[in-house]
């Protein structure tokens, strides 16, 4: 049975949307006490999903903002979510996500496979 995960989106003109990555305010957001995994894709034409990982969540973000390897996908429009996940069972929700999503970047997880509900982040506005 797959974990059902609330994945974190930002307000916008009163509607939850997919976060624009260069857009969040690392340091205003309440995010230093979530610890789970974390996403990073693109959107345009042919979106990709560019990044798993787990950890941190907040110092993740705030580092993927200045990472050159992310950035050079930026004129197709960044897009982040994340989800709090238990310790136990971070490193194979990471996995899974990696297995399902194949970011260009790469991604995180050597456990064995988590299933979780995957976000529809390719609904994300450009």
């Amino acid at each position: 049975m797959a974990l059902n995960l609330q994945w974190g989106k930002c307000r916008a003109y009163l509607v939850d949307e997919w976060c624009r990555l260069l857009d969040l305010d690392t340091g205003r957001m309440d995010l230093s006490s979530l610890d789970g995994v974390y996403m990073i894709w693109y959107g345009g034409g042919s979106p990709a999903v560019l990044q798993v990982g787990q950890g941190v969540v907040k110092n993740f973000l705030r580092e993927a903002k200045t990472d050159p390897a992310i950035l050079e996908y930026a004129t197709h429009g960044l897009y982040a979510s994340w989800a709090r996940v238990a310790a136990g069972q971070r490193d194979g929700v990471a996995r899974y996500l990696t297995e399902q999503l194949k970011p260009v970047l790469g991604g995180a997880g050597a456990a064995e496979p988590v299933q979780v509900n995957v976000p529809n982040w390719q609904e994300a506005n450009v």
